[in-house]
Order: structure tokens, then C-alpha cells, then sequence
């Protein structure tokens, strides 16, 4: 069982993941034939600032997760998601820069 506390963490963590997986994934669609050679650098700051401080939190919040007394069971149920999440938006970013 999670304190309240870390359940509001991980909801707040959930739902930016979830923002930047679709934003990132909304730009690499619209990179086509007719789109220019880069995203515009207004779409990109942002959601680069957004990534930044997700990655800080999610820290934060591993580090309150172990010290918070957390059952082993509810860490390797929680964890491995979030570290799931975590690299596909790495990888979403990585293509993005690729292109």
C-alpha cells in the first residue's frame, strides 16, 4: 500500500509520462514528406523542459518510494512500469533528434 503522498507522486508522474509520450509521438508523426527538415524549436523547448524536470521527479520519487517503507512487492510492481515508461520516451526523444 502506497501513502497518500506517493500516490499523488505517481499520479502526477503517470499522467506527464503519458503527455510526452503523445506529444513526442504527435510530432514524429507529423514529420512527413511535406514537413520541414526540423521541428520548430517552439515545439520542442518546451516539451525538453517538461522531459527534464519528469526525469527529476521520477528521481524523486524513487527516492521517496524506498524510503517511504515501501513493501518489496509493491516496489517491483510499480518500478519496472515506470522504468518501462521512461525508456520509451527516451527512445520517442532519441528518434525525434534523429530526425
Amino acid at each position: 500500500m502506497l501513502p497518500d503522498a506517493l500516490k499523488q507522486q505517481l499520479s502526477s508522474l503517470l499522467s506527464t509520462a503519458t503527455k510526452l509520450e503523445r506529444d513526442y509521438q504527435a510530432i514524429l508523426n507529423a514529420a512527413g514528406p511535406a514537413a520541414p527538415p526540423a521541428p520548430p524549436a517552439a515545439w520542442l523547448l518546451p516539451l525538453g523542459r517538461l522531459h527534464v524536470q519528469w526525469e527529476a521527479d521520477l528521481t524523486a520519487f524513487r527516492s521517496a518510494l524506498l524510503g517511504a517503507g515501501v513493501s518489496q512487492k509493491s516496489q517491483d510492481m510499480i518500478l519496472p512500469g515506470i522504468e518501462g515508461m521512461a525508456q520509451q520516451i527516451g527512445r520517442l526523444k532519441a528518434r525525434l533528434q534523429a530526425s
